[in-house]
This record gives C-alpha cells, structure tokens and sequence, in this order.
C-alpha cells in the first residue's frame, strides 16, 4: 500500500494488523485538525517567555507532566526530564483529559483560549478516531472487549496526546 492510500480501519487492516502488528490507514479530516492545532501551538511558542510563565501546569498533586514544558534558562531549548537523567529536548505541548478541567478550574492566565480549543479539539478527533479502530478490532477478536476497555473513565484519564 502506497503511505498517502486513502482507506480507513476496515476488516482488511485488522488482519494486517494482527500479522504484521501495523496497518497503515487514513484519517479523513486529521491533517486539517493537526494543523489548526500546530498554529495555534506556534503562537503560544511565539509569546513571550514572561507571559508563557503565567500559567502553572502543576495538576492537583504536584505533578508537572502536562501542559506546555518550559525552557531551562533563556534562550536554551525546552527541555522536559522523564525519569532519571533522561531529557527530550524540544518545543512541545503535552495534552491529556485532566488539562480540560485544570483550564477550566483555573481559568487561561498566560494561555491562549484558541490553542485550548484546537488542544480538545485535536483531542477528541483522536478518541473518536481510537475508538472506532477498536470497534473493527473487537470483531477480529472476539471476547477481548477492547472498546469497551478504552472507555473505562481510568482508560480515557490516562491518555495523553502530544504536539
């Protein structure tokens, strides 16, 4: 199959999937909605770094592992460590359900309702879009209830999406 292809998740890539553990597929309206996304996230990068700082990504228990990871210093690259001594370097926004309520907690000091908006936005394309893969794969392999899994509150809590 060619990459740019344009077939969705059917029958035929549920049994790609489970032999090869990959099936490429098309997801209409995804480069529309990953764009719009990415500009809004370019404007957010684009302010400047007083401003960005405003806002604290901490959630309730302390944890600062989502939200936008702040640069080390001035003008060095954004950095997020992971673990021991591990850093990934580079400008990026880390999403997951919890921001949606941390936002609307406290409010958009520092942060762009437009970027908020693409972030759920960009969101929710990909949990419709996961669920529907695990509907086709639910029929390839019966008993295992995969969708239903994935729509258990801990399983849509914990995932996250990144720009």
């Amino acid at each position: 199959m060619r990459l740019f292809d344009k077939r969705s998740f059917g029958a035929d890539c549920a049994a790609e999937f489970l032999d090869k553990q990959y099936a490429p597929f098309h997801l209409p309206g995804s480069y529309d909605t990953a764009r719009a996304a990415i500009s809004e996230f370019q404007k957010f990068l684009d302010l400047p770094e007083a401003e960005k700082s405003r806002w604290d990504f901490r959630d309730a228990t302390g944890k600062a592992n989502d939200g936008w990871m702040p640069r080390d210093g001035g003008n060095a690259p954004y950095v997020a460590t992971r673990g021991v001594l591990k850093k990934d370097q580079k400008d990026w926004w880390h999403w997951s359900p919890r921001m949606h309520d941390i936002i609307r907690e406290r409010g958009l000091a520092g942060l762009s309702r437009s970027l908020a908006e693409a972030s759920e936005a960009c969101w929710q394309f990909h949990q419709r879009a996961w669920l529907e893969v695990l509907a086709v794969l639910d029929a390839a392999l019966p008993g295992r209830q995969l969708q239903m899994l994935a729509m258990h509150p801990s399983s849509q809590r914990m995932c996250t999406l990144r720009l």
